[in-house]
């Protein structure tokens, strides 16, 4: 059901955005005038949309701070690459290979335990089959 309600408000947006062909707002249209609760969900997309393009002019109207402008400005006439005065640090080898290590310890468990078990697989048979064939009886003391 919430599948069907994504589908449903992806093309009521794009409805919304006149980004269908008309077969496909044709198609919209008659959902909206056979379905109540399409309609409905229609109503709050639009104002959803209205509210999002309000806040969207507002943060628009606000003024950029005067170095993020001049670095607007640089970037638009070419005079400063974009990479020029970055404050982004690489991290040294060590600590690349640390991350490394962190982000891949599943998949080297996975491994050594993959190998212990093929390693017991190969083992326990020959010692089991090496018991079976020594002679006498061996008993536990019971004190």
């Amino acid at each position: 059901m919430a599948k069907d309600f994504k589908d449903l408000d992806t093309r009521l947006s794009a409805y919304l955005d006149g980004e269908l062909n008309e077969t496909d707002m044709a198609e919209i249209e008659s959902l909206i005038a056979a379905d109540e609760t399409v309609a409905e969900r229609l109503k709050l997309l639009a104002l959803a949309k209205d509210q999002f393009d309000a806040s969207a002019r507002e943060i628009d109207t606000m003024p950029m701070s005067p170095s993020l402008s001049a670095l607007v400005d640089d970037l638009k006439d070419g005079s400063r690459r974009p990479d020029e005065r970055s404050n982004v640090v690489e991290f040294p080898v060590w600590k690349r290979a640390g991350q490394f290590i962190i982000q891949h310890r599943a998949v080297a468990a996975s491994v050594a335990v993959a190998a212990g078990t093929m390693s017991l697989t190969t083992a326990l048979p020959a010692q089991v089959a090496g018991v079976e064939n020594l002679s006498g009886t061996y008993l536990a003391d019971s004190e």
